[in-house]
């Protein structure tokens, strides 16, 4: 789509770093949470006491690095 709108320049690099993304993922059906990355990602240390109080408020220890609209990395 970027291209298509031409909003992209071919001769130059823009480099994003993605962080703060949500730790969970609320399913009202089941009325639970649920893991929005693995289950196994770590809650940003500052985070951790809103886990039992307000878990859709809790970010995730994680990143990705984005160049030119693509997602080159992550952890």
């Amino acid at each position: 789509m970027v291209t298509r709108l031409g909003l992209r320049n071919n001769y130059t690099y823009s480099c994003l770093w993605l962080t703060d993304f949500p730790l969970l993922k609320s399913n009202e059906e089941e009325n639970r949470w649920f893991a929005m990355h693995h289950t196994f990602t770590a809650p940003m240390p500052e985070d951790i006491p809103l886990l039992e109080t307000k878990p859709g408020a809790v970010r995730a220890n994680v990143y990705d690095m984005v160049i030119n609209g693509v997602e080159v990395g992550g952890g």
